[in-house]
């Protein structure tokens, strides 16, 4: 009753309802003069202009009918996301978008689109890994709106913010970097050159992986916050998952640490701008380029920029992987307890733990 009273109170303050479905018949519980009162008010409400009764179906296209329509519109290959929240005090309004790929295999289900942002002001990418926060550096705008292209890997999201108490300069003013250019009366996009895609691949071989096994204790019951651990080396030609390099390793989980070296710069390499691509994760890691470590990386696109660190000659790369324990549980799987009971469910599935596709330094 308290629900449908305050629906009552916000339709008669002209906000509009939308109504899915129909009006509900049937109500949990029993209560016959609850029950009249909630289908009495809901019919009252039915008979202002502000309320709607929609069918189930289609609802988008039932809201776009009424007027209303979302404060993101996306144009892209894939299904996006997004989510908006606003910052009134700050002068900020902050819009998380998300690139669904959950039934694509690791590594794919990229995306290339663009968002139209129902608002104006600066735009700016908020790094959630790594803290971070770079002005968006090509987008349109017209006097309500903001147009973003962007391209996503496969479950990757990103999060732009946009500050309202900041003014982006326009291509007239003396202090106008030389990037800004207008392409019409509507628009002012910002490019830069920083920007540019790297073409050119140096793909990364030749890895030395020393895993270290966490495994469960000889005695289950007693040393239940205990693990066993033991280290093994490989050489490997070419990267791969830990179950693909030897049977011995098809239940194992903890940390592989690699390392290689590669020579820098290339022969064909025109600046001294590189990205270390470790491609998408698994679970996660860390990267140290020469002993410096790499800021934290987005395991759905596992990239930095190393140009700072890089030295003529040989460079080394060391990154250190680190799993779940999913695999490590399926031999024990039987004798797990948790709150005193067997483990729930089916046995997981086997995991490809570690770096599984190409490691690659790209430069232009």
């Amino acid at each position: 009753m308290a629900g449908v009273e305050k629906l009552t109170e916000y339709a008669h303050q002209g906000l509009p309802i939308i109504i899915s479905g129909g009006t509900p018949f049937n109500l949990s519980g029993y209560n016959a003069s609850g029950s009249a009162y909630v289908k009495e008010a809901l019919a009252a409400l039915t008979e202002l202009e502000n309320v709607h009764e929609v069918p189930a179906e289609n609802l988008s296209a039932s809201l776009t009918s009424l007027g209303l329509v979302p404060r993101t519109k996306v144009d892209a290959d894939r299904i996006w996301y997004t989510y908006w929240r606003e910052d009134e005090k700050a002068a900020k309004t902050y819009v998380f978008v998300y690139n669904d790929a959950w039934e694509s295999e690791l590594g794919l289900g990229s995306s290339n689109g663009s968002v139209t942002f129902e608002t104006t002001g600066v735009p700016y990418f908020y790094d959630a890994w790594t803290g971070d926060i770079e002005a968006v550096r090509e987008y349109q705008q017209t006097e309500k709106s903001t147009i973003i292209p962007l391209s996503l890997a496969g479950n990757q999201s990103t999060i732009i913010g946009f500050h309202h108490d900041e003014f982006a300069p326009k291509s007239e003013d003396a202090d106008s970097p030389p990037d800004w250019h207008k392409s019409d009366s509507k628009f002012n996009i910002r490019q830069h050159p920083y920007h540019k895609t790297s073409t050119k691949t140096l793909p990364l071989t030749s890895w030395t992986l020393t895993i270290e096994s966490w495994s469960a204790p000889e005695n289950l019951t007693a040393d239940q916050t205990l693990s066993s651990k033991s280290n093994s080396t490989y050489n490997l030609p070419s990267l791969q998952p830990w179950n693909a390099i030897s049977d011995s390793l098809n239940n194992t989980s903890g940390r592989g640490f690699y390392n290689t070296t590669f020579t820098w710069p290339p022969a064909d390499c025109d600046s001294r701008h590189a990205i270390l691509d470790l491609g998408a994760l698994s679970n996660t890691a860390r990267a140290w380029v020469n002993d410096r470590q790499l800021p934290p990386l987005d395991p759905t696109h596992a990239i930095a920029d190393i140009s700072e660190h890089l030295q003529d000659g040989e460079n080394e790369v060391r990154v250190v992987v680190a799993t779940t324990l999913g695999n490590a549980v399926r031999p024990y799987w039987g004798e797990l307890r948790s709150s005193g009971t067997l483990a729930l469910g089916p046995l997981p599935l086997a995991q490809e733990y570690g770096l599984v596709g190409e490691v690659s330094v790209k430069y232009e």
